[in-house]
C-alpha cells in the first residue's frame, strides 16, 4: 500500500525527531498520565511544579494555556486581634457545659468564643495565564501527558503537513518554568499574559508583568523570556509575536516581597542549551522520584489513557496500575509542591487559577494540611517535609500572642486554619474555628521525622522547642471535670462535627471531646519520650507526666460500640459527617494497635461502619482518611474499597482529588496524598515498635512488588509478595540496632550494623 505524502513526511522527520512518536504508548513510560484530548477545563490539565513555581499545562491546539502559580502569591496582611471578649466568654461557657446546659454554653459560645474574620486574612492567588496561539487548527494523531518519572508534560500532533510538539518543566535546579516548541516546519505563534490586576510589558524579549496583591498582599512579577534562534520576534501591544522560529523556548520565573528578598532588576534566560536544562531538571527530579518502584500487577492497562481507564473503574472495573498509579502521582505531586525553601503545600498544593479561590487555598490544620504530608516520611520524600517544618516554627509567636492575649495561659496556640501571615486566632465559626489542637497535630510531625531519621540534632533544635510551647498550652488549659475528677481539655469543638442536646438543638462546644484528649494525650507522650531521650526530664516533663495520668483514657466506648466523640453519647446532627477525628488515635497517631488494643480497635471499626452507613467519605480526603485507619485496621479488603471509592467518586481525569460543590468538583490536594499514605500503609506498617509487611493487602493485589518505602526506625524496605504472601523482603538500615519484622508466617527479630543489608525470606 502506497503511504500518502504527509505519512511519508512524517516517517521520514520521525527518523531525524526522536521526540516523534506515530503510536502513543511506543517506549512510553508507565508512570505517565496521557490523553487523546487537549483539557477542556483547568481542572482538566497537567500540574508541573518545582515548589515554588506551579503550572498547569492545558494541551490546546490552536491556543495554549499554561495557568502560572508562585507559592508565596498572597492577598491580605497580618491583623492580630483582641482576645478581651474571649477571655471574658470562656469560664462563663465552661461552667455552663460542666452543668450539662448545652444550649446555653453554645449561645455564650456563639458570641463570645469566635474570632474576627475578614478580607484581611488574604487568600492564595494566580499568577496568571500564559496564552499561546499557534494558529493550528484540526490536529490529527494528538497525544497530551505527563510523564512523572520525567517531570515533563508534553503535547504532540499534527497539522498543517508537519509535527509538533510543546514540552514542560519546572525545573528545581533553575527555580523556573521551561516550555519548548517545535515541529517540523518553522514555528510561528502570538504569545501575551492575561491576569486581572496586573501590569503586563510586551518585548522583542518576552513578556514581562507585575502588580501588588491586594489588602496590602505581597508585591510580585514574573517574566517569560523568548528564545528563538533562527526567528524573527516582535511586540505588538500586549502579544509578542514570533516567525519562522526553528524552535521556541520560554524561560518563566517569577518573584514576591513576601520572603524579603528584593526585585531582580530584570529577568534573564541562563546561557546554556535547551539540552543541559532538561537534562539537569530530568536528573534532579529521578533522584527524588526514583526512590520508590511499585508493581500491584496489570502493566498492560498503561497503555489506555488515563481518562479511559478512570471512566472504566467507575463502571466497576479493576485497575491496579492505576492504583499504583495513584500512589506514584502522590509522591509527584508532593514533590512538586514542597521543597526546601518553599511555602508548604497548600489545599491546592501550589495550583491555583483564581483571585479568589475556595477557602482561601489556605491551611487547615484540622486535617487537610497534615494529611499533605503523611506520605512525606513513608514515601521516601522526607527533605519535601521541611516546608511544613519551616512553617510551624513561625507560628509559634503569633500562636504566642494568642495564647496569652485570648486564653490567658503559656506557651502556643493555633486554631483550625492559618494563613501566611500567622493567623492563630480561632475561626470566625463555632462549629469549625474553636478548635485549638493544631499545633498538637503538627507535633506529631516533627515526631514523625525523629522516628523515620533518628537524627537527634533535629529533635533538640528544632522538633522539641515546639513540642515544648505547644504542650505549655495545653498542660495550662486543663481543668478538672467536677464530675469524673479528671483533667479535660475545653471548650472545643470536634472538628466541624455537632451533636443533638436534649431539646433537640445542635451543640458543637464540650469539655473534654474525644479528638481534643487524643490529641493531647498524643503531645504529651512525645514529650515525655523526646525528654527521656535528650536527658531533659526536670520540672516541665513532670508536670506533663502528672497532667497526663489524669486525663481520660484514649478511647471510650458508647453505646452503639464506637468510640464517643463528646463527654457523653450525644446522637449526632450528622452520622455521616466526613470528619472521622475522634480516631486520631487510630491515625495519625498510633495508640490503637489491633492484636494489642483489641477492644478498641472494635469500637474503631464500628465507628467507621456507621459512618460509611450514614453517607460518610464523599469527599475525597475522608475517603483517603478511611483508606489509612482500615489500613491500620488490617482490613485490606475494606482498604481497598474505599480506594476505589476515592478513584470512582472524587478523582477527575488528570486524578486530581476533589472536593464536591454546587458550583462543580473543587480541586484539593489533601485527597491525593492522604491516598498515596494509604496505598503505602496497606503495603507497610512501622508504628507498633515493628516492620508489618503486607498488613492489609487485599485479595485484588496477589503480586506485586515495592521498592524503597521507609520505614520508622531507619530502614529502606525491599519487598516481594506472590499469591498474598511475602515472597523476599529485605532492610537497608540507616543506622546499628536490631529490628522486628512482621509477616503472615510471625515475628523474626533480627540485630545488625549501620548499612546492614537484612534479607527475610518466605
Amino acid at each position: 500500500m502506497t503511504l500518502d505524502w504527509t505519512r511519508r513526511a512524517l516517517l521520514s522527520a520521525a527518523a531525524a525527531t526522536p521526540w516523534l512518536r506515530l503510536n502513543a504508548d511506543e517506549g512510553a513510560s508507565p508512570w505517565r498520565l496521557w490523553y487523546r484530548e487537549p483539557a477542556s477545563r483547568w481542572i482538566d490539565a497537567l500540574p508541573l511544579g518545582n515548589g515554588r513555581l506551579g503550572a498547569m499545562i492545558h494541551g490546546g491546539v490552536s491556543t495554549e494555556i499554561i495557568q502560572l502559580n508562585e507559592d508565596s502569591l498572597w492577598a491580605g496582611r497580618p491583623y492580630p486581634q483582641d482576645g478581651a471578649r474571649f477571655r471574658e466568654a470562656l469560664p462563663r461557657v465552661r461552667d455552663l457545659l460542666f452543668q450539662g446546659r448545652y444550649d446555653e454554653a453554645n449561645a455564650v459560645a456563639a458570641k463570645g468564643l469566635t474570632g474576627e474574620w475578614g478580607k484581611w486574612f488574604g487568600a492564595h492567588q494566580t499568577l496568571g495565564d500564559l496564552v499561546i496561539e499557534t494558529g493550528h487548527a484540526g490536529a490529527a494523531g494528538y497525544v497530551r501527558e505527563l510523564d512523572l518519572e520525567r517531570g515533563v508534560a508534553e503535547v504532540r500532533y499534527r497539522a498543517r503537513g508537519s509535527a509538533w510538539r510543546r514540552a514542560a518543566f519546572a525545573s528545581r535546579p533553575q527555580k523556573a518554568i521551561v516550555c519548548r516548541i517545535e515541529g517540523t516546519a518553522p514555528v510561528r505563534l502570538r504569545l501575551t499574559v492575561r491576569r486581572e490586576q496586573a501590569r503586563l510589558q510586551a518585548t522583542e524579549k518576552g513578556l514581562h508583568w507585575s502588580g501588588q496583591a491586594p489588602e496590602g498582599g505581597v508585591r510580585w512579577s514574573a517574566s517569560a523570556r523568548i528564545i528563538a534562534p533562527g526567528g524573527r520576534v516582535r511586540a505588538a501591544g500586549d502579544w509578542v509575536e514570533v516567525d519562522g522560529a526553528e524552535t521556541v523556548t520560554l524561560f518563566i520565573r517569577a518573584w514576591t516581597s513576601y520572603f524579603g528578598a528584593p526585585e531582580p532588576e530584570a529577568f534573564t534566560a541562563p546561557d546554556v542549551s535547551y539540552e543541559k536544562l532538561l537534562a539537569e531538571h530530568i536528573a534532579a527530579h529521578r533522584e527524588q522520584f526514583g526512590r520508590v518502584t511499585l508493581d500491584l500487577g496489570g502493566a498492560a492497562r498503561a497503555t489506555l489513557p488515563t481518562d479511559e481507564r478512570l471512566y472504566d473503574v467507575r463502571k466497576g472495573g479493576e485497575d491496579p496500575q492505576l492504583a499504583a498509579l495513584y500512589f506514584q502521582y502522590g509522591r509527584y505531586l508532593l514533590m512538586s509542591s514542597s521543597q526546601p525553601g518553599s511555602l508548604p503545600a497548600n489545599l491546592q498544593g501550589i495550583w491555583n487559577h483564581l483571585l479568589a479561590p475556595p477557602w482561601e487555598c489556605d491551611y487547615h490544620l484540622n486535617i487537610n494540611i497534615p494529611m499533605n504530608y503523611w506520605p512525606a516520611e513513608p514515601a521516601n520524600l522526607s527533605e519535601c517535609h521541611e516546608p511544613l517544618f519551616d512553617f510551624a516554627e513561625r507560628l509559634i509567636e503569633p500562636g504566642a500572642r494568642v495564647a496569652r492575649d485570648f486564653y490567658g495561659l503559656r506557651g502556643s496556640v493555633v486554631h483550625y486554619t492559618t494563613n501566611v501571615w500567622g493567623y492563630a486566632e480561632p475561626g470566625h465559626g463555632l462549629i469549625f474555628g474553636l478548635w485549638p489542637d493544631g499545633l498538637a497535630w503538627l507535633a506529631r510531625h516533627f515526631w514523625e521525622r525523629w522516628l523515620y531519621s533518628g537524627d537527634e540534632g533535629f529533635l533538640r533544635r528544632r522538633a522539641w522547642p515546639f513540642f515544648e510551647a505547644a504542650a505549655r498550652f495545653q498542660a495550662d488549659f486543663l481543668v478538672v471535670d467536677p464530675k469524673t475528677k479528671r483533667l479535660v481539655p475545653g471548650p472545643a469543638a470536634s472538628p466541624e462535627n455537632a451533636y443533638l442536646t436534649a431539646s433537640g438543638q445542635r451543640g458543637v462546644v464540650a469539655m473534654g471531646c474525644a479528638a481534643s484528649v487524643q490529641a493531647v494525650r498524643d503531645l504529651f507522650g512525645i514529650v515525655l519520650e523526646s525528654a527521656r531521650i535528650l536527658r531533659l526530664e526536670g520540672d516541665f516533663s513532670l508536670e506533663i507526666a502528672q497532667k497526663l495520668a489524669q486525663l481520660p483514657p484514649w478511647i471510650e466506648p458508647g453505646r452503639h460500640g464506637q468510640v464517643m466523640e463528646w463527654p457523653e453519647d450525644f446522637e449526632e446532627a450528622e452520622p455521616g459527617h466526613r470528619h472521622v477525628s475522634h480516631l486520631y488515635a487510630l491515625h495519625p497517631a498510633s495508640a490503637v494497635i489491633p492484636r494489642r488494643d483489641a477492644a478498641w480497635a472494635r469500637a474503631c471499626r464500628a465507628t467507621l461502619e456507621r459512618r460509611l452507613a450514614a453517607g460518610s467519605g464523599q469527599t475525597g480526603w475522608s475517603a483517603a482518611w478511611m483508606v489509612n485507619f482500615f489500613a491500620r485496621l488490617e482490613d485490606g479488603g475494606k482498604a481497598h474499597e474505599i480506594l476505589y471509592k476515592l478513584l470512582r467518586q472524587s478523582t477527575e481525569p488528570n486524578l486530581f482529588d476533589t472536593h464536591p460543590s454546587a458550583r462543580g468538583p473543587i480541586f484539593q490536594i489533601d485527597g491525593n496524598l492522604g491516598g498515596c499514605a494509604g496505598i503505602g500503609e496497606m503495603l507497610v506498617q512501622s508504628h507498633a515498635g515493628e516492620i508489618h509487611l503486607l498488613p492489609a493487602l487485599p485479595g485484588e493485589w496477589p503480586a506485586g512488588h515495592i521498592r524503597g518505602l521507609r520505614a520508622r526506625g531507619g530502614y529502606t524496605v525491599d519487598l516481594e509478595w506472590d499469591r498474598g504472601q511475602v515472597r523476599r523482603a529485605a532492610l537497608t538500615a540507616d543506622r546499628a540496632g536490631s529490628v522486628k519484622v512482621r509477616t503472615g508466617r510471625g515475628v523474626t527479630e533480627r540485630t545488625h550494623a549501620a548499612g546492614a543489608r537484612i534479607e527475610i525470606g518466605e
